[in-house]
């Protein structure tokens, strides 16, 4: 992995979810991942200059370091809150506290408030909310963050992506000239979006798509045929009319259903 770009770490299969050692491995997994991903983002000149190197090693090394202080770097945890009570958790606050300095950005996203320990709560310096779940949500971050009514009304209006307009955001960003909260939207393509989706009805037609005719030829494919970036109305509609036909509607039906629409597509491409 040292040349990659980008790295991505699914922990699902290697994090225990219950059990004596439930914990320990897990928080096992989270660290190898972390240490995996970022020991290049920490190397210190001062640190290479004191050890017992020859001349052109020590040379090679503090021009690696110099590269990697100029580069961007981001560490993301998705599903933060599966590190609740794990040792990783502390080392994050660590990482959040030298990461500026080290020129690492660290984003963290999980669904409540209370999922995020007050001390990163107080060492961040954006917040992007994208969907507060429930009014005791909405009331409980306007209270710490002091936001506006205006802004909570925002707030009960970010529910996922809107056809033709995007994925609604609240922004909260602070900056050395002041706190600015702003109500954006996130505009993708048909192609970005399809390789994004993880609603069921699409994940499953695109994983069968993908199957049968490649990645970037499916994508494609299914970005001219439905630029929404979704094919859950059309297999809803579909559904529907078979239920008005007296057809009950179950697991084992939608699943026709979405490899009927799969096959159409398939022959359609060829």
């Amino acid at each position: 992995m040292s040349n990659a770009r980008i790295i991505a770490f699914d922990l699902a299969g290697v994090t225990a979810k219950s059990g004596p050692q439930a914990k320990r491995q897990t928080a096992i997994m989270y660290m190898l991942a972390r240490h995996a991903l970022t020991s290049d983002f920490w190397m210190d000149a001062d640190e290479v200059r004191a050890l017992d190197l020859t001349d052109d090693v020590r040379a090679y090394h503090l021009q690696r370091i110099e590269n990697n202080r100029q580069m961007p770097k981001r560490l993301c945890f998705d599903e933060y809150h599966l590190t609740g009570g794990l040792g990783i958790r502390d080392q994050v606050i660590q990482d959040v506290r030298v990461g500026r300095k080290a020129g690492v950005q660290i984003s963290l996203a999980s669904q409540l408030l209370e999922d995020f320990d007050p001390s990163v709560q107080k060492l961040a310096n954006s917040f992007w909310f994208c969907n507060v779940p429930t009014e005791d949500s909405i009331r409980q971050i306007a209270s710490t963050y002091n936001l506006t009514p205006s802004i909570m009304d925002v707030m009960r209006g970010l529910r996922g992506p809107i056809e033709g307009e995007g994925a609604p955001l609240l922004a909260m960003l602070n900056l050395k000239s002041g706190t600015y909260v702003q109500h954006v939207f996130n505009q993708l393509g048909p192609i970005e979006i399809w390789a994004l989706s993880t609603t069921a009805e699409d994940t499953s037609l695109r994983t069968m798509l993908y199957e049968a005719l490649g990645s970037k030829a499916a994508r494609r494919l299914l970005a001219r045929r439905f630029p929404s970036g979704s094919a859950k109305e059309t297999i809803e509609r579909r559904l529907a009319d078979m239920e008005d036909r007296g057809v009950a509607i179950d697991d084992k039906v939608r699943g026709n259903a979405i490899r009927q629409l799969a096959d159409e597509l398939i022959k359609e491409a060829s």
